[in-house]
């Protein structure tokens, strides 16, 4: 439905401004129908029964392809395995180099900034009561 309003509207933006317009459509709501037309579209009730932890991950965490691996034909054992472990595999992509921290040097940046805090408070209690 999605996809054939979407190329419907590329027709016809094509034929009346005389441009090419790139088909572009939404990843999810692409692989939404694409899943349910071969049938292996994840029921979220269903898994949110049987595994409430997974069902949870599937609605509010990111869209793997794993997910239209768990249900219907092409099911596959690890996918289970591979959606929990995508917002680590995520962070982990990402993160380019470790950084070292020299443990002396946050100790006592640590102690200065809780003592400039103390201070400035101690200096805004006095200015209340002298101009009160």
């Amino acid at each position: 439905m999605f996809l054939q309003n979407s190329f419907e509207f590329c027709l016809v933006l094509q034929q009346q401004l005389h441009v090419s317009y790139f088909f572009k459509v939404d990843y999810i709501a692409y692989a939404d129908e694409i899943a349910e037309l071969v049938g292996c579209r994840p029921n979220l009730v269903k898994l949110f029964f049987q595994d409430p932890f997974l069902a949870i991950k599937c609605l509010f965490g990111p869209c793997v392809p794993a997910q239209y691996r768990l249900m219907g034909p092409g099911t596959w054992k690890g996918a289970k395995n591979a959606i929990e472990l995508a917002p680590h595999n995520i962070i982990t992509a990402t993160k380019t180099r470790t950084l070292t921290r020299d443990k002396a040097n946050t100790f006592m940046f640590s102690h200065f900034v809780k003592a400039f805090v103390a201070l400035a408070a101690v200096i805004a209690i006095a200015l209340k009561f002298a101009f009160g």
